[in-house]
């Protein structure tokens, strides 16, 4: 975490830790910024300075009801993660409007905006910061969430789907198969994203440096910037999978969940097989077609 927050070049590293509290000191600034603006041409506000806060408010509002309206896939985003963004962004900037209206003039007044913003930072930072961590650490293409995944799915499939990295789920392996463009990849994204938001240790790998990882007979742990290693990670996503040969490696999955995208044209009867010989349990393997009926890319997803 340090690194992501300090690192002056946000490339060096995973920074997705960095890109939060970017944002965040981001709408601190804009609330300053506006509020002393409108203080320098409107004067005559201090005595009302509320009224600072309700362009922002209604900025807010408006997008939590757009979020909420494009929260319609299978599996929605809980409605009270979208509250707690959308009150991490108006708090700070209203941190930043206090400091224009108040935090000038009068020595309490500044006092007061700090103790905000540190009661701010240590409420938010924790509630978000590990989240972030956790997608910095996973080695993800890109963050997707699955409210946003337009398709439908059987009862079967949403089964598979729902709860995945949840330690209630019996699920071990769940392998996906499509067609070119049929949205394989923005799944499996999808679910390790929603992994991600329960601060679980993520993983994806190409099948080519999956294959490497599990050559190594040990890794050193993971560096700040660097992703989790196989042997730490709890939940793997693996890429272009071509054909899934196991052989002598299967104790390295012991207590790992895995997400399988199967390569076009890749068998999946006998990626199955391979599973099943390695769990021993025909119940903890699932085959979810990324055909799904209804399934409809966006123009920012990014289909395999």
């Amino acid at each position: 975490m340090p690194g992501s927050l300090t690192s002056s070049d946000v490339y060096e590293s995973y920074t997705d830790v960095y890109t939060w509290a970017s944002n965040q000191a981001a709408h601190l600034g804009l609330g300053c910024l506006g509020g002393a603006t409108v203080l320098v041409l409107r004067p005559d506000l201090q005595a009302q300075g509320w009224v600072l806060f309700i362009p922002y408010g209604l900025k807010e509002l408006n997008d939590f009801r757009k979020a909420i309206a494009l929260n319609v896939g299978p599996v929605r985003v809980p409605r009270a993660e979208l509250v707690w963004d959308s009150t991490a962004d108006f708090t700070f900037f209203s941190i930043g409007v206090c400091y224009a209206w108040l935090g000038v003039d009068t020595i309490n007044g500044f006092i007061a905006t700090l103790a905000s913003l540190a009661i701010a930072v240590a409420l938010f930072a924790s509630r978000f910061i590990p989240e972030k961590r956790a997608f910095d650490k996973a080695g993800l293409p890109y963050f997707f969430r699955l409210g946003t995944y337009l398709a439908t799915f059987a009862e079967a499939q949403r089964r598979c789907v729902v709860g995945f990295g949840g330690d209630a789920n019996e699920l071990r392996h769940l392998v996906l198969r499509a067609r070119p463009a049929g949205g394989r990849m923005t799944l499996a994204v999808a679910l390790a994203s929603e992994c991600t938001v329960l601060k679980r240790y993520i993983r994806y790998y190409s099948a080519g440096r999956f294959r490497e990882a599990l050559g190594r007979g040990g890794e050193p742990p993971s560096s700040l910037g660097e992703p989790w290693t196989l042997a730490k990670t709890d939940i793997l996503v693996v890429d272009d999978v071509e054909q899934l040969d196991l052989a002598g490696h299967g104790h390295r999955l012991t207590g790992k969940r895995c997400i399988w995208v199967l390569a076009a044209g890749a068998d999946a009867q006998s990626a199955l097989a391979a599973l099943i010989a390695v769990t021993g349990d025909a119940a903890a393997v699932a085959l979810l077609d990324g055909d799904t009926p209804g399934y409809r890319p966006r123009a920012a997803e990014q289909p395999a």
